[in-house]
């Protein structure tokens, strides 16, 4: 008896023991089950996370051609404003050079000038010291004047000269102040 009591406490362990195999089996079931769904889970993420960086990579590959092409935009334009400027200086020191020339010519017909006036001042003096200008001669060389021996072609280049020199200064101050 002690046997049979032995092999029925046997039989019962072993039946409990299936039991609780196939209670644990089942729960593994289930667990692989949920192991199976968070891997799919994960491999969705996965994949958003990779279209995601991908996103990204693009619209940072875009945006970093838009600033190199903006940076290559700009460098062209500095190079253009620099081209400008060089020419605008060189223009500038051309003015500069022709304005000196210029005014170192105005300065020769201004002292040309008060040499004219000299001379017509003193061809005046002369002219009145020998009793005025109303003893004209008709067509003589000199243009008329007794005793004043300056042909009328000198007289006339000096009067010429004295206005070339006023208009040359005229138009050297109105170019300064514009």
């Amino acid at each position: 008896m002690e046997l049979e009591t032995e092999v029925a406490r046997l039989q019962h362990d072993l039946i409990s023991l299936m039991n609780t195999g196939e209670e644990a089996n089942l729960e593994i079931e289930e667990l692989r089950g949920e192991i199976e769904g968070l891997r799919e889970e994960l491999q969705k993420r996965e994949r958003m996370v990779e279209t995601e960086k991908a996103k990204t990579h693009e619209n940072a590959t875009a945006k970093m051609d838009e600033r190199e092409g903006e940076v290559s935009r700009l460098r062209r334009e500095k190079e253009e404003v620099e081209e400008s400027v060089s020419l605008l200086e060189a223009k500038l020191k051309k003015s500069e050079e022709k304005g000196k020339e210029m005014e170192a010519k105005l300065m020769q017909l201004m002292g040309k000038s008060k040499e004219s006036d000299k001379m017509i001042s003193g061809l005046m003096e002369k002219a009145a010291a020998q009793g005025g200008v109303h003893g004209l001669r008709g067509g003589d060389e000199y243009g008329g004047f007794k005793g004043l021996k300056v042909p009328l072609p000198v007289a006339e280049a000096a009067l010429a000269t004295v206005v070339l020199a006023m208009v040359a200064a005229c138009c050297i101050r109105y170019s300064r102040t514009r």
